[in-house]
């Protein structure tokens, strides 16, 4: 299985991609660096060889403008443009927030981004039949913030890895958004 992955040198990305890595179900992983200036994807071709993008890019950002173009704007622009690199049953899977649906008070900016994230997804998903596409919108994932944020029920990146390569082999059904908790948070339901 060939996945094109972006959002690799972040704190989520590079330990996602080092569990897509592990699991050794023979995927390949292969790494496309967003750039906000770069908006071709040619590098990989036109040809339709992979079977999913995982968009991971993103982050927290100090300025509204910097947080709402890099988790927001910078990955809607680019979407139909990886859609160009898929097989006809691939899929793209982009990494949102639990938070884009539950608003946190003191990151408030973070949450309107990841909402208008899910929103564009939602609306590409309706626009498109012809295209898998995925919101996912994990709660709090392992990683220092979590950390820092005395949070005790995470989200591995093992079992983050598992949901989505969960999705890319689910070929018979589009899925238009996941929401994923670790057990014994019940801030969702």
């Amino acid at each position: 299985m060939k996945i094109l992955m972006t959002g690799a040198s972040g704190s989520v990305g590079s330990r996602l991609l080092m569990q897509l890595n592990a699991n050794k179900a023979g995927e390949e992983v292969f790494l496309y660096e967003h750039d906000a200036r770069k908006k071709d994807i040619s590098a990989f071709g036109s040809k339709k060889d992979f079977d999913a993008v995982v968009i991971c890019h993103g982050g927290h950002k100090s300025e509204v403008a910097e947080l709402f173009e890099s988790n927001a704007i910078s990955i809607a622009r680019d979407l139909r443009d990886y859609a160009k690199v898929l097989k006809k049953d691939g899929c793209i899977i982009v990494l949102s927030s639990r938070r884009g649906i539950l608003p946190t008070v003191k990151e408030w900016n973070y949450s309107a981004a990841k909402a208008a994230l899910r929103a564009y997804c939602i609306a590409l998903y309706k626009d498109r039949p012809d295209l898998r596409i995925t919101c996912l919108c994990p709660g709090w994932l392992e990683s220092n913030q979590a950390k820092a944020a005395k949070i005790k029920s995470v989200i591995s990146m093992r079992d983050l890895a598992d949901a989505i390569l969960s999705i890319i082999r689910c070929k018979t059904m589009r899925i238009p958004e996941i929401v994923i908790e670790p057990i014994g948070d019940a801030q969702y339901g």
